[in-house]
């Protein structure tokens, strides 16, 4: 297991590589800060959207749905 400090270290050896230019540095430092995603998107039947009320409406029936097990 790594001390804090060795754990600091490696990470700013890692920062500092893909701010050089390290393609595989630059990978890895992005995987960390913005994973792909791992799940598929879900999808809503949501009422229609016409007013700033109808938005309420859509953007409280998503918990519902959710409750519901949809």
């Amino acid at each position: 297991m790594l001390t804090p400090d060795e754990a600091a270290t490696i990470l700013r050896d890692m920062i500092d590589a893909a701010l050089a230019g390290d393609p595989e540095a630059r990978r890895l430092c992005f995987e960390r800060l913005a994973p792909r995603r791992r799940d598929a998107p879900l999808t809503f039947d949501l009422p229609d959207i016409a007013t700033p009320e109808d938005a309420i409406e859509a953007a409280n029936a998503i918990p519902a749905l959710i409750a519901d097990g949809v």
